[in-house]
């Protein structure tokens, strides 16, 4: 028996968690990239309320190395973690989690990894781009997330209105300005450009509308 099958899976501790706080909620925050050195990771929070108003819910976060080492990993790094950091912030809370917060899921990707640093030992892969890398045709090579979201695309654009940058060449450069590369279209950016765009924008907005309270 694999040492793996000790472990549950991610899907039976939200089964169980449901089953015993049925009017629970689990939220996970937009992934982010974070950088140490010269690693590149992408992290995820997670939250587990027990009730809409659970003031202690269950917390925890997951890194995951980008680009991941498998193909278990590859192109699906920030999915993983966000299941990760739900698997452990349900851990936290006691669900399934008599030997570990750890899932089954966690230790089958480590395990993967495990396997691909000791092949990549032997015979190195050339190293993926960060999520920031672009092609010579302007488009992102090996796109780490999914495609933003319609509720993003809403929120930058009531965003930008608030700024008076209304739609047209002014908002796209507006845009292409925050990121650093040019933008034609919402729909070209991915779900964590969305987040990071957006955390942009509301740092402007916030500092516009303070700028505009000391000029009063």
């Amino acid at each position: 028996m694999s040492f793996a099958n000790d472990y549950v899976e991610v899907a039976e501790r939200v089964s169980l968690f449901f089953k015993r706080y049925p009017e629970g909620s689990i939220q996970a925050d937009e992934a982010k990239i974070v950088t140490i050195g010269e690693r590149t990771f992408i992290t995820v929070v997670a939250r587990a309320y027990r009730t809409a108003d659970d003031e202690r819910p269950g917390v925890a976060q997951a890194w995951e190395t980008f680009p991941g080492k498998t193909n278990f990993t590859r192109d699906s790094e920030a999915m993983n973690a966000e299941t990760s950091a739900i698997g452990r912030c349900l851990g936290v809370l006691g669900i399934a989690s008599k030997r570990s917060i750890a899932t089954k899921d966690d230790v089958q990707r480590r395990q993967a990894d495990q396997a691909a640093e000791t092949n990549a030992a032997i015979q190195p892969s050339a190293p993926r781009p960060r999520p920031e890398s672009m092609g010579s045709n302007g488009k992102f090579i090996n796109e780490p997330t999914t495609s933003i979201t319609d509720a993003q695309v809403r929120k930058i654009q009531a965003q930008l209105a608030t700024l008076n940058v209304t739609k047209g060449e002014r908002s796209k450069s507006y845009v292409s300005d925050l990121l650093k590369r040019e933008v034609t279209s919402m729909s070209q950016l991915t779900k964590l450009e969305g987040s990071k765009l957006i955390e942009q924008l509301t740092d402007v907005i916030s500092k516009t509308q303070a700028a505009l309270g000391d000029a009063s």
